[in-house]
């Protein structure tokens, strides 16, 4: 359901919870993806569960936070992001992981019931997941990183930070080119390609607007709205920077 705002408990309510939890649905996972789904939001919530409520309003610390976390998990024996690298390159073997992994970095799961379309005729037990949008995150940190560093350049118009933009920019054309071939040849990796490929795209009209400080904005709604659809149940990650730039003051 759709709600506009949840209302804060009163004295007397707050008084009367015990605790706490989070559940993990597990229609869609397996032992591959079930750490991936899990963590590391766990911690977010966790921190709201123990910690002091004026502690856990800075949204933007606990995006720094959790990236950091995210990485240190592993040291704690946990595999989420081993077994999503596993996923690509039995999808793709080792000459296209890399190229495939940087896509994939930047997508995201998208809506629940979205994803169900994608089984044919349906969805069992014994379905394997070894999709794309199982080898993607929860959400994507890249993509949250990005459109964090697009903010900050532009309040400050820093050239440190739009040298990093350039810099992930033409990576991103670079890489849709290397992925053609096995968009060609492999259907689960042909569900994105259209992510792959309005990102370029995209890429290309953001890297005009840095270096030229000027951009033909026809069609750039169209473009965007395009960028935001779901395939292969993931969303691209970075639209909402991209347009910043694209649509930035001239």
């Amino acid at each position: 359901p759709k709600f506009d705002k949840i209302e804060p408990l009163s004295p007397e309510e707050a008084a009367n919870i015990l605790g706490g939890e989070a559940c993990m649905w597990t229609e869609m996972v397996d032992s591959i993806t079930l750490e991936s789904r899990i963590w590391p939001k766990a911690a977010a919530i966790a921190e709201k569960f123990w910690s002091q409520q004026e502690l856990t309003n800075d949204r933007e610390d606990m995006y720094r936070r959790l990236i950091i976390i995210n990485g240190e998990l592993e040291l704690f024996g946990l595999h989420h992001k081993m077994n999503q690298e596993i996923i690509l390159k039995n999808m793709v073997g080792q000459e296209y992981f890399q190229a495939l992994n940087f896509l994939v970095d930047y997508i995201h799961e998208g809506a629940f019931i979205n994803r169900l379309s994608l089984y044919d005729p349906t969805l069992y037990t014994s379905t394997p997941l070894d999709m794309i949008v199982d080898a993607a995150a929860a959400e994507s940190y890249p993509a949250y990183d990005f459109n964090l560093k697009v903010e900050q350049w532009t309040n400050s118009k820093d050239d440190k930070i739009k040298e990093e933009i350039i810099t992930l920019l033409n990576l991103w054309i670079e890489n849709n080119s290397l992925l053609q071939p096995i968009f060609e040849s492999n259907d689960k990796v042909e569900m994105i390609q259209s992510h792959s490929e309005n990102l370029s795209i995209l890429a290309k009209i953001a890297l005009e607007r840095l270096e030229q400080d000027g951009v033909n904005k026809t069609n750039i709604d169209d473009l965007l709205k395009a960028a935001r659809q779901e395939h292969g149940g993931t969303v691209l990650g970075v639209v909402s920077g991209l347009e910043k730039i694209i649509q930035s003051p001239e």
